[in-house]
């Protein structure tokens, strides 16, 4: 391949710096690739990566799913060995409370997960009045629980990436959007950013809730679409327990996390939301903390706190892309987690650098995320619980 004068040259090129880019670079490099050059629009972990809540749980309806967690977990391993990061985890526990049209769907997910050998347990309504006495229980029928899952330290685990990144040779390009996508012949050739040149053997768009916007770029058709998300942070109320687990009510749409003293709560939107934009109002707020307290009561008062904001990055079915774009030998895309790019994007990442480098996966099949999945009408039917 012939480059052009004044480009910086890579072997494979990664745009997006969230933790999903960082993971595929690290890979990669582990792999031996030699030239990987990852460029950024801001700063490394400061898009959705920043904004997120760092859940990793096992409690899916599809096997896929369960297998992007298990793969993301053995990048989580490698990081928790390391002694200045034992601390990162917090095993608290995810919980899902289901009502009569839930309940089904749920049941089926936990046959799954019985099945693969997970640790979940099954909550009748005397479990779920046991463990949860600070819910409001009409309504609930049923639930599930696994203790072994938990949450990670998303900041800290990118700050570990990056310098395991920086240590291995990464070159990592911050403040720096791309603005350009050259193809020729069918093949991915360069990418730009103002005066800056990436000439890479091959690409891969990792930009997140971005990525359907650089797939515009190359002149292809990505699938992902930004939804806004916003979690208000409240003091905790009345009657809580300081060990409590992430609570997802799939009735009201709503989930709590009690932390620190406080309480970050949720509510997934009623209908689908596209939009870059993330803000959110006093009346907002309101509407959801009513809500909330239709399960929590004891949150009737808490004050808010602060916000966390960011976007998630949806797909048709609300499995990820990963794999090779189809029309453009060398552009491959990693996007479209749907919230979950911290328990998944890592062991995708891995999946995804096995294949650009040996040309197969051994940490998980791909297949089920192949980008062109919606055109073949391959893609897979499942329940989506937040």
């Amino acid at each position: 391949m012939r480059f052009p004068r004044g480009s910086d040259r890579a072997d494979v090129a990664i745009i997006g710096g969230g933790i999903v880019g960082l993971s595929l670079a690290w890979y990669l490099r582990k792999l031996g690739v030699e030239r990987v050059t990852l460029v950024e629009r801001g700063e490394p972990g400061q898009q959705s990566t920043g904004a997120a809540s760092g859940g990793i749980r096992r409690q899916f309806g599809t096997r896929v799913e369960i297998e992007m967690t298990l793969a993301g977990w053995r990048f989580y391993e490698e990081v928790l060995s390391h002694s200045s990061y034992t601390d990162a985890f917090d095993q608290a526990g995810y919980a899902f409370l289901a009502g009569p049209r839930q309940i089904d769907a749920l049941g089926r997910a936990w046959m799954l997960q019985q099945e693969i050998g997970l640790p979940v347990r099954w909550l009748g309504p005397a479990e779920l009045a046991e463990m949860f006495p600070y819910c409001e229980l009409h309504g609930l029928v049923g639930g599930t629980f696994c203790g072994e899952d938990g949450f990670i330290d998303p900041p800290a685990v990118v700050q570990w990436l990056l310098r395991q990144c920086r240590a291995q040779g990464v070159h990592i390009l911050e403040q720096t959007p791309v603005d350009a996508v050259t193809i020729a012949g069918r093949r991915i050739r360069t990418i730009r950013s103002g005066r800056t040149i990436v000439a890479a053997d091959a690409v891969v768009n990792a930009a997140g809730a971005w990525a359907g916007c650089v797939g515009t770029l190359a002149g292809v058709n990505i699938p992902v679409e930004p939804s806004p998300r916003v979690k208000y942070v409240t003091d905790s109320g009345r009657h809580f327990s300081a060990n409590s687990p992430l609570i997802i009510d799939l009735p009201t749409g709503t989930y709590v996390r009690l932390r620190q003293g406080g309480a970050i709560l949720g509510v997934k939107p009623k209908k689908r939301v596209v939009s870059f934009n993330v803000e959110t109002n006093q009346r907002i707020f309101a509407r959801m903390a009513r809500r909330v307290c239709e399960r929590f009561p004891g949150l009737h008062g808490a004050k808010l706190r602060g916000l966390i904001k960011g976007l998630y990055e949806l797909t048709p079915d609300g499995l990820p892309l990963g794999g090779p774009v189809a029309g453009v030998t060398g552009l491959y895309v990693i996007a479209g987690f749907n919230g979950h790019g911290i328990m998944h994007g890592p062991g995708v990442a891995r999946a995804l650098a096995e294949l650009i480098v040996m040309g197969k996966s051994e940490a998980l099949d791909l297949g089920p995320l192949r980008p062109d999945r919606f055109e073949r009408h391959i893609a897979t039917k499942h329940y989506n619980f937040l």
